[in-house]
Parts: C-alpha cells; structure tokens; sequence
C-alpha cells in the first residue's frame, strides 16, 4: 500500500478507509506507512481506541466495542459439528460510537449507492414471516438490487431489531437453512426443511452458541466443486521459483554480512493480541516487551538480562529491554508484535515493524517476511 500511495502517478491511491485496523503499527515499515498517509487525500478511520492511524486521520468515525453491540467471531474449533454464537450487548455504547455496520449504512446513503425498496418492508419487519416472503419477492423482480441486500436489511429489519447485525443474521442464518438441510438434520433438527426462523430464535435466545450443523466427515470431499472433484496444489506460475530453492542459492540470499542475526518479529504470547492490548495496565507485572535471546550470544555481545540493547536493521532501529532465555535460538532474537503503542502519551514497548522493510517480502504473496529479518545487535 505505501508503493501504492507514494509516488506521482496520477492514477495513484489517494483515499483510504481503515476500518478495525491499525496499519501504523500492525503493517511491516511503519516509517513508509507514515510517509504514505501523510500523502493521501482523505484518511478515514473507523474505530473503538485512538489509534496511531486514528491519529494521522482527517476523520475518525467512532465503533461501539464488542460489549455494546451484537458480534460473532467465525472460528470453528468443533469440526465436524459446527456452532455459531451472536454475542449480545451487556453495555450501552457512551458518546457517538455505533456498530460499524451502521457506519457503513450511513455512508452507503449518503453516496446514493442504496437502491429504492418498497416502503412497506419497513411495516413488514414486524413479522419476519411476512417480511421475508415480501423481500425474496422483491429481489426476484429486481435482481439487480441483490449486491446491496445488506443495506436494505439494515434499513429495515435492523431498524425493528434494533441492529444491523442481526439482520444480515438473519438473513445468513435462512440462506444457511436452505443450502444445508442434512447438515442440519444430522444436528438434530426435525422440521423438513428445518425453519430459519427457530434456528435464529435459537442464537437469539442461547448467548452460550448453538449447534447449527453436523458436517458429513466421511463423504467431505463430496464439497468439492472442481470440476474433477480434486484438489489441486500444482501452480505453474510457481514451479520455476521453487526449483530455485537449493542450498547454496539461499545461502546467499539469506546470509547478511552487515546483519549477521535474524529478527524473528510477530511473535504472539499471551500478553499481546495484535494491536488491541492498549492500556499497559493489563500486562502489569509481566515482561510484555522485551528482546529475547539466547544466553550464548548474549555472553558474546556482552548484554546482561535486563539491561537495554539496541537492535538495528535496514529499515531502523530500537532500543529495548534484553531478556536472556533458551527459548530464542542461537543467532536469533525475538520480539513480539503489537507493541510500540501510545497510552496516555506515553509509549509502551517498542514497534517491531519499524525494523521491518516491505522490500524483504514474499515475491508473490507481497507478505513482508517478519519471521526473518537480518539484523545486529548490540549494547546499547
């Protein structure tokens, strides 16, 4: 995105929407990001903290958290039976903040991009019965309006449900119904098709989860929609790049006279969750932030446990707090990700991504490579 957006083509980037997102410490090259924003047009940021992106922001549109509003999280840890949980609200959002679904409603509006709808959708909404025989109606003789259903949901059913989540839910929650009846049968549930609305009156009321499905683990290639009903792992865009993969090439390509460690950045422990472990108070106590390495290269380098060392790589440097422990290799350190952040003015840990360039990144995917970084260390 930086190359993107920094540089004089006239066609480049100028607007960015950053929604949940906190590119300016979560994003490898944090200085080229700031160089980049600094040169947009428009920043706009949607968000529940003040965020260093927040920050450089010409607008920041404020979310509720996920205590006020209706939310899921789509992990599946269960297979082959599946649940789903929609989280309720347990507070009252305080000031401006709303769901970010109405957020976007509100934007959708106002740039004309939600289509005419039948007023009576509204009334409807009343008794979901109706109103869904009404809306699939509607959507038959207007197909085009399909794309933004989304929109006219939230217009209508989340306006009587009091959110827009739940009526995208509902709606997923019938689609689902439609498309997976033996899953659903396998779960347990009689009615011949099982009826949307009793598994959404189900969600509602279980805010523990619920068994929606029980997937058929013995037949489940059967899902395949190749036309082979086969996997395939052969990428021909990829076979010349992988037969460059020989010792002697790497050797090359990985060795750095002038950073002669690896920076393993983006570690996650149970102290940090991305960017979202603001307040240092949740960490009080613990060594959140430190530079692990290993007690041989310490000895070597002269750095004792607790005293500060200084990390350098192409892209710049940091000072930080050096933690001596078998846990790091032998010419490796070890920092973790999500840290560097401003609380209360004051910064907390340090931002591993500024050691990251974005040039050091997988030649396809374009993924910055944190887990290998060249660098040096020393006292500091």
């Amino acid at each position: 995105m930086p190359e993107e957006i920094d540089n004089d083509h006239p066609q480049r980037l100028r607007a960015v929407v950053v929604a949940n997102s906190n590119p300016l410490r979560s994003y490898a090259d944090t200085r080229a990001y700031e160089r980049a924003f600094a040169k947009l047009d428009l920043l706009v940021t949607i968000e529940l903290a003040m965020t260093e992106t927040a920050v450089l922001s010409h607008y920041i549109l404020p979310a509720s958290t996920g205590y006020e509003k209706w939310d899921s999280t789509f992990f599946q840890r269960h297979y082959p039976d599946y649940y789903f949980h929609m989280r309720p609200p347990v507070a009252q959002a305080e000031g401006e903040a709303v769901e970010e679904a109405e957020i976007y409603m509100g934007l959708a509006e106002r740039m004309g991009l939600i289509p005419d709808y039948p007023p009576q959708l509204r009334d409807l909404a009343r008794d979901r019965a109706s109103y869904g025989s009404a809306l699939s109606e509607y959507l038959r003789t207007n197909p085009k309006a399909a794309p933004w259903i989304s929109f006219i949901l939230g217009k209508t059913l989340g306006e009587e449900l009091g959110s827009k989540n739940l009526a995208v839910l509902w709606l997923l929650v019938n689609q689902f119904v439609k498309n997976h009846p033996h899953d659903l049968a396998r779960a347990g549930y009689k009615a011949e098709p099982a009826s949307g609305e009793e598994i959404f009156a189900k969600i509602l009321g279980e805010p523990g989860g619920v068994r929606i499905g029980v997937a058929d683990a013995e037949n489940n290639l059967a899902q395949l929609e190749t036309p082979d009903r086969r996997i395939h792992i052969y990428f021909p865009e990829m076979e010349s790049w992988m037969k460059e993969v020989q010792p002697e090439a790497e050797k090359g390509r990985l060795v750095h006279e002038e950073y002669p460690m690896i920076l393993m950045s983006g570690n996650h422990m149970e102290m940090v969750a991305n960017t979202n472990m603001r307040d240092p108070a949740w960490n009080e106590g613990r060594r959140a932030c430190t530079m692990r390495i290993h007690p041989a290269d310490a000895a070597e380098l002269g750095i004792k446990d607790g005293e500060t060392a200084l990390i350098e790589t192409e892209a710049g440097s940091v000072k930080v707090e050096a933690e001596i422990t078998e846990s790091a290799h032998r010419g490796q350190v070890v920092i973790p990700h999500g840290f560097g952040l401003v609380h209360m003015e004051k910064v907390y840990g340090v931002n591993a991504n500024q050691l990251t360039s974005a040039r050091n990144r997988d030649r396809k995917a374009a993924t910055p490579l944190h887990r290998y970084i060249p660098c040096r260390v020393c006292r500091a």
